[in-house]
């Protein structure tokens, strides 16, 4: 099946490959994935190395580049931050764990989620970095709820 992106979905996450001389959350390298369009050409010529089906049946895609750095991711593993400059903020009633910073970590790697449909998998979003979940919500069965904390207790926003 063919990745295909809508005109909503498609200015959203323009913000992951906008150059404004600051980093602004996860980007993409310009150099390899100058626009959303080419990312979806890479991943179109390309299978994901992992699919996680999540709980309202949209599909996360991993990719990996091997040796090509593919973004700058906007999360990271608490554990390589020091314990003393993280601060919790709140994110639509959830406390989540930041750190600021002047760079962001290189990743390898990128996500699409997708809705499948019939002949296309219509993105949703897609981002530089690992596949991760969304903030828990009342809306989520207690099992994918706990799934998402555990994600986000090891895990700290970095913003720039």
């Amino acid at each position: 099946m063919k990745y295909t992106i809508s005109n909503i979905s498609l200015v959203y996450v323009g913000k992951h490959f906008h150059t404004n001389g600051k980093l602004d959350g996860s980007q993409f390298n310009l150099q390899i994935f100058p626009t959303p369009e080419s990312l979806i050409d890479y991943s179109n010529s390309n299978a994901p190395e992992k699919i996680f089906i999540q709980e309202n049946g949209r599909e996360a895609h991993i990719f990996s580049i091997q040796n090509k750095v593919a973004g700058h991711c906007g999360i990271d593993l608490k554990q390589n931050h020091d314990e003393k400059s993280i601060f919790l903020q709140d994110k639509n009633g959830y406390q989540i764990q930041c750190v600021n910073s002047d760079t962001l970590p290189e990743t390898n790697e990128f996500c699409l989620i997708v809705e499948p449909l019939i002949d296309t998998f219509n993105i949703i979003t897609m981002y530089p970095g690992e596949y991760a979940p969304p903030l828990p919500n009342s809306k989520f069965t207690a099992v994918y709820n706990e799934f998402c904390d555990d994600f986000w207790k090891e895990r700290v926003f970095i913003l720039t």
